[in-house]
């Protein structure tokens, strides 16, 4: 990846709201994009690739959750793409507190299949990056079409199965 690419690459990441730079997952690959961004790497061929991974990792599994929220006719939270969505932001809203137990069982559900939605990430990528899982289960949380733990559980196979059928037909995922 040319480093112009990688820098825009770099900022898109840093502008999708991915959580606090002090969150376990994002301690190193957050310092390293700023560096980047800052001019330190540019003459550092290593450092360069292994920041490509990252955020190439990162900024592919931001863009599948929003795909697969919309092959599975979910609606998006806020109406808002994984990269627009501010998960902090949510967090703190009343919307999600009125709806706590909602968010906290669809989490899960969305969790017990993050690595067939969120591969998980080799040596080289990083850390796991949690704010995909997040976003569904935020999406899961503002539907008024899953009210219920079993409609969770429903919505939650649906995904699983439009994740699947896009893979087999479609070649990707």
């Amino acid at each position: 990846m040319k480093i112009n690419v990688l820098r825009i690459e770099c900022e898109l990441y840093l502008n999708s709201f991915p959580g606090r730079s002090n969150l376990a997952p994002n301690t190193g690959i957050n310092g390293c994009i700023t560096e980047f961004l800052e001019g330190k790497f540019d003459d550092n061929n290593e450092a360069l690739d292994i920041i490509t991974k990252m955020v190439s990792y990162r900024n592919t599994l931001t863009k599948r959750a929003t795909e697969l929220l919309t092959l599975a006719d979910i609606p998006k939270p806020n109406g808002l793409d994984c990269a627009d969505f501010d998960f902090e932001t949510f967090r703190r809203s009343q919307a999600c507190r009125n709806k706590e137990a909602k968010y906290e069982h669809a989490f899960r559900q969305v969790a017990r299949f993050d690595t067939g939605f969120f591969p998980r990430p080799d040596k080289e990528e990083g850390r796991p990056f949690v704010k995909p899982v997040q976003y569904v289960a935020a999406a899961l949380t503002l539907d008024d079409n899953t009210g219920s733990s079993e409609q969770i559980v429903a919505a939650v196979q649906r995904i699983e199965l439009c994740m699947y059928i896009a893979s087999s037909f479609l070649g990707h995922y």
